[in-house]
């Protein structure tokens, strides 16, 4: 059965690193409402449609320099 809507998840995430990035795992979490084991696959299944920057940087939300999360959409 194929799927009628993307899951909330994916679109909360994607708004909050659309708009607000670069951000932690942990700052994603808080603000997404959703679980960090669940951030990384959620990121995975992005990259098949825009690209997941990964670097490190200081997290915009706690001012942490760690691994952060950009999303930006694909060039042709």
């Amino acid at each position: 059965m194929a799927e009628s809507a993307l899951p909330d998840k994916f679109v909360v995430l994607a708004k909050l690193l659309f708009e607000d990035h670069p951000l932690c795992v942990a700052c994603i979490s808080a603000k997404a409402g959703v679980p960090v084991s669940d951030i990384e696959p959620t990121l995975s299944r992005f990259e098949q449609t825009i690209t997941v920057k990964r670097d490190m940087d200081r997290c915009r939300t706690c001012e942490r320099w760690t691994l952060v999360y950009s999303l930006f959409e694909k060039r042709a």
